[in-house]
This record gives structure tokens, C-alpha cells and sequence, in this order.
């Protein structure tokens, strides 16, 4: 738990955001493997912006070079229904 934010439920309705480098785009498409685990965080997690705290223009600024990032909207619900994906509210 965070000492700055507590933790919240985030419902299978909202919206979060994922900035996608431009490697990952083609013809329009995301490529499957933008969706990847980062080795360098703690809990080995994918990183995303909750909706509720965010806006996708926020998400892209937190890029080192955000004018080569995109950023994809990913709903809730459809994320956790991929096997063995939790999705977690815990700010660091």
C-alpha cells in the first residue's frame, strides 16, 4: 500500500490508459507485444493510468519522448477477463 494514495477498487467499467511506443503500432494496430510485463518494477506488472486520475494527454507526457508514444484506452472488465490478469489499483 501506498503511503501518499490508498488503495482502490478500480469496476470493470472504467477505462484505463497505456502508453504504446510507436515500435509497437502498425497500419493502425497495436501489436500483442506491447503487452508486457516490466522486469525492472517491483511487482513485475504492466503499467497503466486509471481514467479516474488521468487523462490520456497525461498518460502520453509521463513518456521520456512522448511525441513517440500513442496512447490505447483498455476497459477494465475485458482486462481482467484474460487468464491469470488482475487488474490493481496500487499508486506507487
Amino acid at each position: 500500500m501506498s503511503d501518499r494514495w490508498p488503495v482502490e477498487d478500480i469496476p470493470d467499467t472504467d477505462t484505463l490508459y497505456m502508453r504504446v511506443h510507436r515500435q509497437w503500432l502498425r497500419d493502425g494496430n497495436v501489436l500483442p507485444g506491447c503487452f508486457q510485463n516490466r522486469p525492472d518494477e517491483a511487482t513485475g506488472a504492466m503499467s497503466t493510468d486509471w481514467a479516474k486520475y488521468a487523462t490520456p494527454n497525461e498518460t502520453r507526457q509521463r513518456a521520456k519522448r512522448p511525441e513517440m508514444n500513442a496512447v490505447i484506452a483498455l476497459n477494465v472488465g475485458q482486462v481482467r477477463a484474460i487468464p491469470e490478469q488482475r487488474v490493481v489499483h496500487s499508486p506507487v
